[in-house]
C-alpha cells in the first residue's frame, strides 16, 4: 500500500526507514500508471515504505526537493536523497531504485 503524506509529515515519514516517494497528481495519467507499478512493488519489498505526494496539494516540499516534472519518484534511505527517477519509468527501472536504499 501506499501511503499519502503532506508536508507537514514529511520528515517523519522518510526519516528513519528506507522510503519511495511518488510525487504525482490526480490529473497525470503517465503518474497513474507509475503509482500503479509502484503499488504492486510495495507487495515485494516489505522493509521499504512507499509514500505519495499531491504535488498541487504539498508546493512547498515538491519545490524544496526540485520536483521539476511529475511523475517523479525520489529514494530515501535514513532521511537522506539516495537515487532519483522521473516519467514513464519501467517496473526494472523502479527495481533499481529501490535497491539503492536496502
Amino acid at each position: 500500500m501506499i501511503a499519502e503524506i503532506t508536508d507537514a509529515h514529511f520528515e517523519e515519514e522518510v526519516a528513519h526507514v528506507p522510503c519511495a516517494l511518488l510525487f504525482s497528481s490526480p490529473w497525470c495519467g503517465v503518474c497513474t500508471r507509475v503509482a500503479a507499478l509502484v503499488e504492486s512493488l510495495s507487495k515485494k519489498y516489505d522493509r521499504v515504505k512507499f509514500c505519495k505526494m499531491d504535488i498541487t496539494r504539498n508546493i512547498r516540499k515538491a519545490s524544496e526537493l526540485t520536483i521539476l516534472s511529475i511523475p517523479t519518484i525520489l529514494f530515501f534511505k535514513d532521511g537522506e536523497e539516495k537515487h532519483r527517477l522521473s516519467g514513464d519509468v519501467s517496473e526494472q527501472e523502479l527495481s533499481q531504485g529501490i535497491r539503492t536504499i536496502l
